[in-house]
């Protein structure tokens, strides 16, 4: 009762910490949230700034122009200062068809538009698909002999007719909210567990206070036994708060089987991150060290697992290497689960084993952890 009573005091002392990581954590999530929700899934064609110069002049030349007015806005541009007007943004797109276009197209010759786009635009993209749409069915009216006096209004017709898609109705299609809080819970209960346990089991390795517990009446064991209690009470604790705060912000998509999973992740990471913080606590005395570790663990592994950035995107050697790190399999099995629609053994085959490297990892930390314990604690009697 003593050592817990201390522990939980020792926990109020430093509430800051977690009302600071806390508070953080909820304002970057409102923010994505709202973020996501603004975001528009309809596709609409975007028009881009193009300086445009015809150098062939002729009907086709002419037609293409036409066909492009639809989709950009042409912008008047001395030749002289279109190197100016691209640097300054003024135009997105620079266009010149070359003298000789129109014979080389439609003589099967290379036949090419120079075209300089902005690296960073993704509406010069769009423009490229644009042009490259209206060229190649050009060709295809070509080679099937199709060419007549109405070929430009018939291909301008084709091309202006939409698709249109139908998506099942679904409770997932927002559901990357969801996704992202729980990704996110990584680093927040990393960052939270690690920082906390390691400062109050901190105090506890004091020498002094070591000494002073050995004359007590309380075993050495018995007080090993109420802290673990205590420590995993914490990490409970922490991803309890956290998962009532997900039902709080994401009442209307939480409640289904993806959710049901994705907290299992969670629980089995939370046992991870606590086993990882024993074995940090058994290596390093120092509250600022172990202060130190935490914090540069917990963020740098959210750079490199896919916590800020998704894995998709990042480097193969990085996500080699981020196969160390427990973080890296709980938003392997969260992307995963968080994308499915039917759930088997079968199915949730990949998701399982990002559950056991999870618990393999949690118990070599534990395994580690007993054996350096024990040395230290030789070493010090």
């Amino acid at each position: 009762m003593i050592v817990s009573k201390l522990y939980w005091k020792l926990l109020k002392k430093n509430g800051f910490v977690f009302i600071f990581y806390l508070g953080i954590f909820l304002m970057i999530t409102i923010l994505t949230a709202q973020s996501l929700r603004n975001n528009n899934t309809q596709y609409e064609d975007v028009k881009v700034k193009v300086a445009l110069y015809d150098e062939d002049q002729t009907t086709f030349t002419d037609n293409i122009k036409d066909y492009l007015k639809d989709y950009v806005v042409f912008k008047d541009i001395d030749r002289n200062r279109v190197d100016d007007a691209f640097f300054y943004r003024e135009v997105e797109v620079v266009v010149i068809i070359p003298e000789g276009f129109t014979t080389n197209f439609f003589n099967s010759d290379v036949a090419n538009i120079n075209i300089k786009v902005l690296p960073e635009s993704t509406k010069a993209f769009t423009f490229e698909q644009v042009i490259n749409k209206y060229l190649n069915l050009v060709r295809v009216y070509q080679d099937n002999d199709l060419i007549n006096e109405d070929y430009h209004t018939e291909i301008k017709e084709i091309l202006a007719k939409e698709v249109m898609i139908t998506l099942p109705e679904s409770n997932l299609e927002n559901y990357i909210l969801v996704h992202f809080y729980y990704n996110y819970v990584a680093y927040i209960a990393f960052a939270l567990i690690t920082t906390l346990m390691g400062t109050i089991m901190a105090t506890f390795k004091s020498l002094d206070i070591k000494r002073r517990n050995n004359i007590g009446s309380i075993s050495n064991r018995k007080m090993n036994l109420v802290l673990l209690v205590c420590n995993t009470l914490l990490g409970l604790g922490v991803l309890g708060i956290l998962i009532v705060l997900s039902i709080i912000l994401y009442k209307d998509l939480i409640f289904n089987l993806n959710t049901f999973y994705l907290i299992i992740n969670s629980l089995i990471y939370t046992v991870t991150i606590i086993a990882l913080t024993y074995f940090i606590i058994a290596l390093f005395d120092s509250r600022q060290i172990i202060g130190a570790i935490a914090n540069v663990l917990s963020l740098g592994s959210a750079f490199i697992t896919g916590v800020f950035i998704p894995q998709e995107f990042l480097n193969k050697g990085i996500l080699y290497f981020a196969q160390i790190f427990p973080s890296f399999w709980f938003i392997k099995a969260n992307d995963y689960l968080a994308d499915l629609t039917h759930f088997d053994l079968a199915i949730l085959k990949p998701a399982f084993q990002a559950f056991l490297v999870q618990i393999i990892m949690a118990i070599v930390f534990i395994g580690l952890s007993l054996i350096i314990s024990k040395r230290k604690q030789l070493a010090e009697n």
